[in-house]
């Protein structure tokens, strides 16, 4: 009898504990490979998209891209779906390692200067871009991985930045 009141009062701290909580995304199964048709495949054409469209900037070595790889991956698929339509598409784009050619090559397309920036720097070159009504990557700052960069009617709209507000952002879009 002792026995079968231990299991109960143990059960449901067994069903807790099988539950992964932490949407780390190194438990996904799914690769970024998986979504050739979202993969955008040149920056010079950052802004010749028609519609509202994002592009999703990642890095495989970016432990925040990791953190957020299956919300990214979720949205992609219920896109795919007709779930998700406040996009006309959803473009992922890999940026190589800073120190690499390619990488240093792709960060050249932007305005980017290679520094860390401070919230509040980030929020008010995102407000200097909104008020000049970018549309050439030349003039679109880089902050760094993951960046949601939104896109409408072929101008920069808004820059979602970092893995939570990303994660936050898709979960209400």
């Amino acid at each position: 009898m002792k026995n079968n009141k231990l299991i109960l009062v143990l059960l449901p701290f067994l069903f807790l504990v099988s539950c992964n909580t932490n949407n780390s995304g190194e438990d996904e199964t799914r690769v970024y490979e998986d979504y050739a048709a979202h993969q955008y495949k040149d920056l010079n054409d950052f802004y010749k998209g028609s519609g509202t469209y994002c592009i999703y900037l990642y890095q495989i070595s970016c432990s925040h891209c990791t953190a957020i790889k299956s919300d990214i991956f979720d949205y992609m698929d219920a896109q795919d779906k007709g779930e998700k339509t406040y996009f006309s598409n959803f473009y992922i784009f890999c940026l190589d390692a800073k120190s690499s050619e390619t990488g240093k090559s792709q960060r050249a397309t932007f305005n980017y200067k290679g520094t860390s920036y401070s919230d509040e720097e980030v929020k008010a070159y995102v407000s200097e871009m909104k008020r000049n009504k970018v549309s050439t990557t030349a003039d679109t700052y880089l902050f760094g991985t993951p960046s949601l960069y939104i896109i409408e009617n072929n101008t920069f709209s808004d820059l979602i930045y970092g893995q939570t507000d990303i994660a936050a952002f898709l979960s209400t879009h």
